[in-house]
């Protein structure tokens, strides 16, 4: 079970939740202990003093670190900058918060890793590195439309998220982010005819009709009654 920090730093928080999370997830599946392992993994590296401050002071090799804490001891934490530029590794450094760190492993990924994994999966890594190529040191900020999460959910063959969860997702993007890849149909099949024309001009709202004369007649007629109408 990973707990993954993108764009935090750990807290006391972090590791309360993951017991939790460890926890719930071993007695609602009848697991033992043995059964499970919880991670925490970190895109930016910790503070020396933040790490040890909750016992993580024993470095099972570069980048992974244990617990002296007798409440931490089982979880253990993953520093992504830290760790080895290998490819066992890479699958897990594309998302450290270093850009150097990122495109090497993306490197190792398009040379050796690529092909010992399905289609989807490759295409799910592709999309990723257009997603953060542009990002620099430490920014790890995401912002996906609704068809950006759809397409990755179709690249793994199922819906990754529910629409609830889409729309929570949603609801924290700005306008643009949202608006991406619709069509204008798209966004104005959800609007009444009304609500369209509310704050246009009437010179824009009879624009590229291409009405004929006969029309326009027609058109003269029915405001002319509706004048008398009110009158």
């Amino acid at each position: 079970m990973i707990e993954f920090k993108a764009t935090e730093s750990i807290s006391r928080d972090t590791f309360v939740q993951t017991t939790w999370y460890e926890y719930s997830y071993k007695h609602s599946q009848k697991l033992a202990n043995k059964d499970i392992q919880a991670f925490v993994m970190c895109a930016k590296q910790p503070q020396k003093a933040n790490r040890e401050q909750y016992g993580y002071t024993i470095q099972v090799q570069p980048g992974v670190y244990k617990s002296t804490n007798i409440a931490y001891k089982d979880i253990t934490l993953i520093s992504l900058n830290e760790l080895p530029n290998t490819l066992n590794n890479a699958w897990v450094t594309c998302l450290a918060s270093k850009k150097l760190k990122r495109k090497k492993a993306f490197s190792l990924l398009k040379e050796k890793g690529f092909k010992r994994i399905q289609k989807p999966f490759k295409e799910f890594l592709a999309e990723l590195w257009r997603l953060i190529s542009p990002k620099g040191d430490d920014d790890m900020t995401l912002e996906l439309s609704r068809e950006d999460i759809k397409a990755i959910g179709k690249m793994w063959g199922t819906s990754l998220f529910t629409s609830e969860e889409l729309d929570e997702l949603m609801s924290k993007a700005s306008l643009e982010t949202r608006l991406r890849g619709l069509k204008p149909t798209d966004v104005r099949n959800c609007f009444k005819p009304e609500e369209l024309l509310m704050d246009m001009k009437p010179e824009d709202r009879l624009m590229g009709l291409g009405l004929n004369p006969e029309q326009l007649k027609e058109i003269e007629a029915y405001i002319k009654q509706a004048k008398q109408q009110k009158i």
